[in-house]
């Protein structure tokens, strides 16, 4: 009989303090820096920190992440989804890549001026704007992104 209250008692304890409806924290982007560069495109790699105060993982999607440069879109985040660790900091690595094709597209007066700028400066300004999703069971929250990072041209 005891072990049946123990048991109880263990359960109900364990189901209490958990917090499964509080999503992780997003902090920052971080580690940005330039991957490859070809004739075609630009491919740009970093990790987006959060942290996890909970006793349970979940699942975090990255999609639809814009990419700009002075207010012109260069491209979208690509990412695998994620499994979150349990109550931890942890970094979801990112890809971005630029097409070359699409810049030659874009309203070419901002767009040179941030080329100009960024070379003569030797560093580029890009902007992340969009969602992060983070998913446990029925439950699931958004993050909106809205951050600009700086990258440094090597030559």
């Amino acid at each position: 009989m005891n072990g049946i209250k123990i048991t109880c008692f263990l359960f109900f304890l364990i189901f209490t303090s958990c917090k499964i409806n509080e999503a992780p924290t997003f902090i920052k982007i971080e580690n940005l820096s330039l991957i490859r560069s070809t004739s075609k495109h630009i491919i740009l790699g970093g990790e987006a920190l959060f942290n996890n105060p909970n006793l349970v993982g979940g699942k975090l999607v990255i999609k639809g992440i814009d990419v700009s440069l002075n207010q012109v879109k260069l491209g979208k985040v690509e990412s695998e989804d994620f499994k979150v660790p349990i109550m931890d900091k942890f970094t979801v690595p990112f890809r971005v890549t630029v097409p070359l094709s699409d810049i030659h597209k874009v309203e070419k007066g901002k767009l040179m001026e941030g080329i100009i700028n960024s070379f003569l400066k030797k560093t580029i300004n890009l902007r992340f704007k969009g969602d992060i999703i983070y998913k446990l069971f029925d439950f699931s929250t958004n993050y909106h992104v809205d951050e600009e990072k700086e990258v440094k041209i090597i030559l």
